[in-house]
């Protein structure tokens, strides 16, 4: 006797509230509910680590690439449906974006930058430091739009265009967006 399939597909009912659950997660995380943002990133970042560890093969550029997926997750949190899981969706966007990423690292060369021999001196490394977190504070205190281009821009090296198109906004926009969060840095004292 042959084997006979279902008349209809069976899906179990847990299968559904997870993913109902999962969706009503993204869309209070992507409404600016902390907690669900914590949450959805809790469950999210392994398995985006583990997509980039996997492509880059490099432990530094996977942080690299981590942090550019994380950010075009962020961005696209809204458009989570629940149809699938959150974590395939998560891996899929990941996948998608940091490809995005290692092409560009190819075609403008190599990501690191040599520190000029006096970089070492423990004096430079503690200015350094205290620079950088200075920096890492005007950059969490100022809008998300802002901040968004200018780390892609000045920090990654993106051009404006792919800027635009991982913000899902227009070239003027990035550099108004740029504009704007220069002015505010060079207006604070110190």
């Amino acid at each position: 006797m042959p084997f006979e399939a279902p008349a209809s597909p069976h899906v179990p009912p847990t299968f559904n509230i997870e993913h109902d659950r999962e969706a009503e997660l993204t869309r209070r995380a992507a409404a600016g509910d902390r907690r669900a943002l914590d949450e959805v990133m809790r469950r999210v970042l392994p398995r985006i680590r583990a997509v980039a560890e996997r492509m880059t093969r490099d432990a530094a550029e996977a942080d690299d690439a981590t942090q550019v997926a994380a950010l075009e997750l962020l961005q696209h949190l809204a458009t989570f449906s629940g149809q699938g899981s959150l974590l395939g969706w998560a891996r899929v966007l990941a996948w998608r974006r940091i490809s995005r990423h290692l092409a560009h690292v190819r075609r403008c060369g190599t990501r690191e930058r040599e520190l000029p021999d006096d970089a070492t001196d423990a004096n430079d490394a503690g200015d350094a430091l205290l620079r950088r977190l200075e920096l890492e504070r005007l950059l969490r205190d100022m809008p998300v739009a802002q901040r968004h281009a200018l780390v892609l821009h000045h920090g990654l090296g993106w051009s404006l265009d792919e800027v635009a198109h991982a913000t899902g906004t227009v070239a003027n926009t990035v550099k108004s967006r740029m504009r704007l969060a220069l002015a505010e840095l060079r207006a604070r004292p110190g």
